[in-house]
């Protein structure tokens, strides 16, 4: 539909942004990665290369390349983490910021863009591309009961969690594997607005957590931008 062709064209567009400042000055791998994308396709995959396929369809099982193209349709400027076995996966444009980002190496020097990390980094890697400033989604496969003698049936799988840089961690499973999850103070990053009148500047600060919001208003713009130096800049809470 023109919507959705829309919407994949300025998917394409912040993406193709994302990488031109890197093209040059990236490693040889990365380079590489980047010129087997096919910068036309939302998720920077060429499905003439080995490595990826697409049988979506009415009464078919999507493949990975097809569910990753379903998340992005929904999270257009998000980088994409899906679960498969042991790994976290990504194609084509994240697989790039993956490599770029979080320390990563790229799954073969051929073929569709591939990078991943194991299921016990996932938190060290999210960690890395939230600092960055991205958001993520994290996709995880459903359990399945396979019966003895029957062949492996396809997975099913699941948006977990959107993990962003005001609020980066990933908690599912982390209980069951022993984990501690550093929450910092116990409350998500105040929201701040500043607007400026004869009467002075105002700042509100907003607290989701703890419902609570303050003004201040009538202030120079010395003291506006100590309230601002104090308390910081957060990261917004959803993009």
């Amino acid at each position: 539909t023109t919507t959705r062709a829309s919407d994949d064209a300025r998917a394409v567009s912040y993406w193709r942004e994302q990488i031109q400042n890197y093209d040059a000055s990236a490693k040889a791998s990365t380079r590489g990665m980047i010129a087997r994308l096919d910068r036309d396709d939302p998720l920077g995959v060429d499905l003439t290369l080995r490595g990826a396929s697409t049988r979506h369809g009415a009464g078919k099982r999507m493949t990975l390349y097809d569910y990753a193209r379903t998340v992005k349709a929904a999270h257009p400027r998000k980088i994409s983490l899906i679960r498969v076995g042991d790994f976290y996966e990504c194609l084509g444009y994240d697989a790039v910021m993956l490599v770029m980002h979080a320390g990563l190496n790229p799954m073969g020097i051929s073929g569709v863009p591939k990078a991943g990390c194991p299921v016990v980094k996932i938190q060290e890697t999210l960690d890395r591309l939230t600092s960055r400033g991205y958001s993520c989604v994290v996709c995880e496969e459903v359990p399945q009961m396979n019966r003895y003698g029957q062949p492996t049936p396809p997975k099913d799988r699941y948006i977990a969690a959107i993990v962003t840089p005001a609020s980066p961690n990933y908690v599912k499973g982390a209980a069951s594997q022993g984990e501690d999850v550093d929450f910092g103070d116990g409350s998500a990053p105040p929201v701040i607005g500043l607007a400026s009148s004869a009467l002075g500047y105002t700042v509100v600060t907003v607290e989701p957590d703890l419902r609570r919001v303050s003004v201040l208003e009538g202030l120079t713009a010395e003291a506006a931008a100590a309230k601002l130096s104090a308390g910081g800049i957060p990261p917004p809470p959803y993009r």
